[in-house]
């Protein structure tokens, strides 16, 4: 399909395995023999490969680390770590991407010897919302937040050590209600990272998410 469409290549992105308090090493190896000969058969065709992996530094504590990222870094053309979910339903309110948990994830992946070259960041452009206290949330976009927020609907505050946006309000059915969510502004944060540590650059999930100054900032930040 790759060479019949003249797609750049293939994107791996093999996720949500649940944590079962088991050793996971046959999915590692397995996975790494699937990388192998993907990556014959895309070489044959000058074809690129990216492999989408979890943060190794305080990862989503309910998914599988099926990633081993040394084989995989050496296998792919990028290696795409997807700093989220930090906070997701399942969990209490709270920044979804902090900075400074994905600056450690950088630092993480780079004291393995892999290269910065080889690196995409993963970027995160949507956010949760969870009544107050509980732990399961409904997935909103930023786009739809930052609109919300521009009809004064409610007011966006900005949370400090996370350096990520967030919204308290009260719902139509008088609800408490907490949003956490990435945009723009927090996004460029981000940016500021790849370029501090020199990364290929970022995925972004998902399109269609993103607020509308979204890719003026990627703009400004990355592109000038």
């Amino acid at each position: 399909m790759v060479r019949e469409h003249g797609y750049d290549g293939v994107n791996i992105d093999f996720e949500i395995v649940k944590a079962a308090c088991r050793d996971y090493q046959a999915e590692r190896e397995g996975l790494n023999r699937f990388a192998e000969g993907l990556r014959r058969e895309l070489d044959s065709s000058g074809k690129r490969l990216d492999i989408c992996v979890l943060p190794p530094e305080q990862p989503p504590a309910h998914l599988a680390q099926i990633y081993d990222l040394a084989v995989l870094s050496e296998l792919a053309d990028r290696l795409v770590v997807m700093t989220y979910d930090y906070s997701h339903s399942g969990t209490k309110p709270g920044p979804v991407a902090p900075l400074p948990w994905v600056e450690a994830n950088i630092k993480a992946v780079l004291q393995l010897g892999i290269s910065p070259e080889k690196i995409s960041l993963g970027i995160a452009s949507y956010g949760y919302d969870w009544p107050s206290g509980a732990t399961r949330a409904d997935v909103v976009s930023a786009r739809e937040v930052m609109q919300s927020i521009g009809q004064s609907v409610f007011a966006a505050e900005w949370d400090g050590p996370s350096q990520t946006p967030f919204v308290v309000y009260r719902d139509s059915r008088g609800r408490d209600r907490e949003i956490w969510f990435e945009n723009s502004a927090a996004s460029e944060q981000k940016m500021e990272l790849i370029k501090k540590y020199r990364l290929a650059g970022f995925y972004l999930w998902r399109l269609g998410y993103e607020d509308a100054l979204f890719w003026q900032t990627v703009k400004e930040s990355l592109l000038q």
